[in-house]
C-alpha cells in the first residue's frame, strides 16, 4: 500500500502547479508505487470547526509519521530526505 504524502497549498497559482507537478514527477519517476500524493488547498478547507493542520504553506506531510516539511521546495530530493523518504546518500 502506498504511503500518503499530503501537499498543503493556498490557491491555484502557477508556482503551486509547478510544485505539484515536480512532486508527482519525483514520485512517479524515482519512487513508482511507493507514494500517493494528495493535494489540499487550505483556501477551500471545508471543516469550519477545525483549522487546517498547517501554519504555513506550502507544506508537505508524510501521513504515516506526521513529519512535515515547510519551506524551500527547490530541491525535491532534499525535501524527501528531510522527511525520511530518501536516504541522504541517494
Amino acid at each position: 500500500m502506498p504511503e500518503s504524502l499530503i501537499l498543503y497549498l493556498a490557491g491555484k497559482t502557477s508556482g503551486n502547479s509547478r510544485l505539484e507537478a515536480a512532486l508527482r514527477d519525483w514520485c512517479d519517476r524515482l519512487q513508482p508505487g511507493r507514494f500517493r500524493l494528495e493535494v489540499v488547498d487550505v483556501e477551500k478547507w471545508s471543516s469550519k470547526s477545525q483549522p487546517p493542520p498547517v501554519l504555513a504553506v506550502p507544506a508537505l506531510a508524510l501521513g504515516a509519521t506526521g513529519r512535515m516539511f515547510v519551506g524551500d521546495f527547490s530541491n525535491i530530493a532534499t525535501v524527501m530526505t528531510a522527511l525520511g523518504c530518501l536516504l541522504a546518500a541517494s
